[in-house]
């Protein structure tokens, strides 16, 4: 942030006021979707015993989105 106050004549003053913001995001994710296991006993710990996944029918899917952002300002 910068600001100046000056005087240009006796009467007149000036003011002013600037600046920059800056600013990044970064958003990641994962989905996978499976089903017809043969048994219950892997829970979540192995999507890879899916059979729909042998048959095509499963999902898997990843993301990631990065936004930045850079404002300036002045008065």
């Amino acid at each position: 942030m910068v600001s100046y106050n000056g005087k240009l004549t006796s009467k007149l003053n000036l003011s002013m006021i600037g600046g920059y913001y800056n600013q990044s995001f970064i958003n990641e994710g994962f989905y996978a979707q499976g089903g017809n296991f043969l048994t219950d006993y892997f829970t979540f710990n192995n999507l890879g015993a899916a059979l729909d996944f042998k048959n095509g029918k499963g999902q898997v899917s990843s993301y990631k989105i990065q936004v930045r952002m850079l404002c300036f300002l002045a008065r």
